[in-house]
């Protein structure tokens, strides 16, 4: 957010002000004829000093009172040397204090903001030429001028935070429809589903009802059931918690098995495993995830699927391609989705529950958007002992 950048950028603020004061009151001296070299070196002095300290408080993170008091101390300093001559420079308090009002608490800015009006009336009193009336209306001018750009600091920040807050809620807002929307359609989706098996089950019942005995359709009310208990099976491991229970698990040897199930003599497999990684997972859980996976490339590549096993001391990477007609890219933000499906007689959950279950397990799935030709899937898993000791 703006409030926390400049927080954080406050101190650069300040080096770069003290230094280009520091260069200013150079070319002011160069290009007055009236002032003396010897005259200079005090406030000359106090500047490059202030400068250095800008610089070495940028090697602390945090910004506090002592840095704006470091600021008032140090512009005083500078007016005190030759007040009537330098008191032109008390503007200068005004950036101070600008950012006091802005990044302080309101109760530590208004103390920076009295300290800089004190030491400005007793410099000026003390060490100024008095001239009466003048005077007192030069002191309450400033006086009104530092409360002024104080309260601005204060009721800036004020503002900004109203806001922030105000886009953070509208963000969650945002959020939370998105996510209802999803639910909706979910659901939606959900009962589309379970419509079509349960009407084909009601329509074969009729007719055993009437007397109209076939195999057909006692074969149609097994077929829709499997089908209708198969859907709600995957539904629920999608949406409902698992107890899971962990062990080490090869990852090569996974695959390999899942493959014999899936293996078709049409399509050609390529198996690449450069090293047998093990990871931490619940052992139903991965073979889940993997055979959606798996099973998604042999039914869209045309000839041939090609996985590859690889990783590093941290996490293995497993990548499942395959030759066929692709995602287009306007679907890739969606085949995660929950019944989002464009193959005829497939329910959608397969990719999803994949994603959750390799997310949950502190993993990433994503398809790689850079294959030119068919759809490359990239998992990346902790290795063995990076899930250990975690309560799932």
């Amino acid at each position: 957010m703006y409030l926390e950048q400049t927080l954080k950028n406050y101190k650069i603020y300040r080096f770069i002000f003290s230094f280009s004061l520091l260069l200013s009151f150079g070319i002011f001296v160069v290009l007055s004829e009236t002032i003396k070299t010897d005259y200079v070196s005090v406030p000359a002095t106090i500047l490059t000093i202030y400068a250095i300290a800008s610089f070495f408080s940028l090697l602390l993170e945090k910004t506090t009172i002592i840095d704006f008091i470091l600021d008032i101390v140090a512009i005083s300093s500078f007016i005190f040397y030759d007040f009537d001559k330098l008191k032109f420079f008390s503007i200068l308090y005004l950036f101070a204090l600008f950012f006091a009002g802005f990044i302080l608490k309101q109760v530590q800015a208004y103390i920076v903001a009295f300290l800089a009006f004190l030491l400005y009336t007793l410099m000026f009193i003390f060490i100024g030429t008095f001239q009466g009336l003048e005077s007192i209306f030069n002191i309450l001018l400033n006086g009104i001028a530092f409360t002024a750009i104080t309260i601005a600091g204060v009721k800036l920040k004020e503002k900004i935070k109203s806001q922030e807050a105000y886009i953070e809620i509208l963000e969650k807002e945002k959020k939370e429809n998105e996510l209802y929307k999803k639910l909706y359609r979910m659901a939606a989706e959900l009962a589309h589903e379970i419509k079509n098996p349960l009407t084909s089950i009601k329509a074969a019942a009729d007719l055993l009802s009437e007397g109209v005995y076939s195999p057909k359709l006692t074969e149609m009310i097994k077929t829709e059931s499997e089908r209708l208990n198969m859907l709600l099976k995957d539904f629920l491991m999608l949406s409902k918690p698992k107890k899971s229970s962990p062990k080490n698990i090869k990852v090569g040897e996974t695959i390999k098995r899942i493959l014999s199930t899936y293996r078709t003599s049409d399509k050609e497999v390529e198996l690449n495993i450069k090293k047998e990684y093990e990871v931490f997972f619940d052992e139903k859980e991965l073979v889940s995830a993997l055979s959606n996976l798996i099973k998604n490339a042999f039914e869209w590549a045309k000839s041939k699927v090609k996985i590859t096993v690889d990783g590093t001391k941290e996490f293995v990477i497993i990548i499942i391609e395959d030759d066929g007609p692709g995602i287009p890219k306007e679907d890739i933000n969606k085949i995660f989705e929950p019944f989002y499906t464009k193959r005829e007689g497939g329910t959608g959950l397969g990719l999803a529950i994949a994603k959750r279950v390799i997310v949950e397990n502190n993993g990433y799935l994503f398809v790689d958007p850079n294959k030119k030709y068919g759809t490359r899937f990239v998992i990346q898993l902790p290795v063995k002992g990076k899930n250990e000791g975690t309560n799932r």
